[in-house]
Order: C-alpha cells, then structure tokens, then sequence
C-alpha cells in the first residue's frame, strides 16, 4: 500500500510526508524527494520527525529515505 502527500497531524503540527509505502512484510518506507539545495541536517531531522510519527502510531519497523532523483543519491533514515 502507498500514499502520497498524505497530511499527518500531531501534537506539533501538520506533517506531509511526500510518499509512505507500507510492504507486505510489515515494514514502513517514508521518503522524501528533494530537487534544490542541499540543506542535509534539516531534511535529516524532517524525516526523523516522520519516522517517529510513524513509530507513535504503532508501526515497529520503519525506515526513513531521502532521496536526491537529480543527484541519483538516497539516504537511509531510522
């Protein structure tokens, strides 16, 4: 199952992960695209902050990605 731009509120705010993909094995993928500058520490932590939303929501195997589609780079996030 997959959703894209899917808003999700907690207790600081909307969060809009670009895309979520739960696989059969249980797991969980957020991924975030980024086409302008590279701002690393920030996007790190956007995508952090996914993760652990995902966790507070009871999904026990998540992983994070940013991924770079210009650059052809993707960055693991847990």
């Amino acid at each position: 199952r997959m959703v894209t731009e899917r808003s999700v509120t907690d207790a600081q705010g909307v969060r809009r992960p670009d895309r979520v993909v739960w696989l059969p094995d249980g797991s969980v993928h957020v991924i975030d695209y980024k086409f302008g500058e590279r701002h690393e520490n920030r996007y790190r932590r956007q995508v952090s902050r996914y993760v652990d939303l995902l966790r507070r929501a009871g999904h026990d195997d998540v992983t994070g990605y940013l991924w770079y589609p210009i650059d052809g780079e993707i960055i693991e996030i847990r």
